[in-house]
């Protein structure tokens, strides 16, 4: 079973080293902490337990959030093991920092949902004008907030639609505002439209090739302690095999790179 830490960005060390020794006091496994992207919430919820199932030995303590929050977190020093990014700028943030090879590890896509029922169109602007009120987005200082940025902005759409649009600090934040009614429409990956708890639509798909490529990037941090280091490349190692694969690709995530 693992501890699971959802974390304010200004207590997040004094939280984790003291969720960590609270945790040793009566469980002698092997700790390592896993930062995902807010969108990998459900499928690393389930790959976290698949993979203690398999490793009794290893408890993965999982913390999710927008990347960029995890990122500053990490350089200002918290104890993570293993991260994965929906950016690649995220990842090059940590690295000014720390010594780290990170590898392509996921592709995603950009969609326009909406919370009530109505066919998909065609084009952004029939999705505009069916999108009344005000358009859920991440913030651009994220992964998803930068890509639908740019999308619109690519589509010179950016001024025209900027006064409907509501930020959030990554793309749970959008679903939940979609799924509870308080907005109708908003800017989220595909992924969310496969989870078993989604009530949500798809209203338009952004033209591949304008969005530009998604992709999770992922990196096995060096914190001095090899016995960690090792059970996380371990894990980052299982994610690329066949079991985990079959996870990801379940929930609407690509694969890069071959089985391990």
């Amino acid at each position: 079973m693992s501890c699971s830490i959802n974390i304010v960005n200004c207590l997040l060390l004094v939280f984790l080293s003291s969720s960590v020794g609270a945790c040793n006091r009566n469980d002698n496994r092997s700790q390592i902490v896993v930062s995902v992207a807010a969108s990998l919430t459900n499928v690393m919820t389930l790959l976290e337990r698949s993979y203690e199932g398999h490793h009794p030995q290893v408890d993965i303590r999982l913390n999710t959030g927008g990347s960029s929050s995890l990122a500053r977190q990490i350089v200002q020093g918290a104890p993570v093991d293993l991260f994965i990014s929906a950016n690649q700028a995220q990842m090059d943030r940590v690295s000014q920092s720390l010594t780290v090879e990170s590898e392509k590890l996921l592709t995603s896509a950009l969609v326009l949902a909406s919370s009530r029922r109505m066919n998909p169109v065609d084009s952004l602007e029939q999705a505009l004008q069916a999108a009344s009120g005000q358009i859920g987005i991440c913030e651009a200082t994220v992964p998803c907030g930068e890509y639908a940025k740019n999308y619109l902005v690519g589509r010179g759409q950016w001024k025209e639609v900027q006064a409907r649009l509501v930020p959030f600090k990554h793309v749970k934040q959008v679903v939940r505002a979609l799924q509870s009614g308080n907005l109708e429409s908003g800017f989220i990956y595909d992924t969310e439209l496969n989870s078993p708890e989604n009530t949500l639509q798809l209203l338009f798909r952004p033209e591949a090739e304008l969005v530009g490529p998604i992709i999770y990037s992922a990196a096995v941090l060096d914190h001095g302690d090899s016995h960690t280091k090792g059970h996380a490349n371990d894990f980052l190692e299982w994610l690329r095999g066949k079991e985990a694969r079959a996870h990801f690709e379940a929930a609407g995530f690509g694969m890069l790179g071959g089985l391990r």
